[in-house]
């Protein structure tokens, strides 16, 4: 068992290697449920739990856009939804 501990690395080595702050990586491992070792406090890294955290830190990019329209912002978007248009009364005459 002791062998399987020293391959282990603290929250705070694994947030100095990744250069995020312990509290962000702490946040981040909650909400993404990283199988990580606990023991009261402490939180440590197996090989198993980093290669959850490097899976789960990927991104994958969507296409570019080729609709031909320019892209808008999403406060465009939500201005456009809520914006009523109001018609133009005829004269009178």
């Amino acid at each position: 068992m002791a062998g399987a501990v020293d391959n282990t690395l603290t929250l705070d080595e694994v947030a100095a290697r990744l250069q995020v702050t312990p509290r962000w990586l702490r946040g981040f491992v909650r909400r993404k449920r990283i199988g990580v070792l606990r023991s009261g406090r402490i939180t440590r890294f197996d090989d198993r739990a980093l290669a959850e955290l490097d899976q789960a830190m990927r991104v994958t990019y969507a296409p570019a856009r080729s609709s031909g329209r320019p892209a808008v912002s999403a406060y465009d978007d939500a201005l456009n939804l809520t914006t009523v248009v109001s018609r133009k009364k005829p004269r009178r005459t």
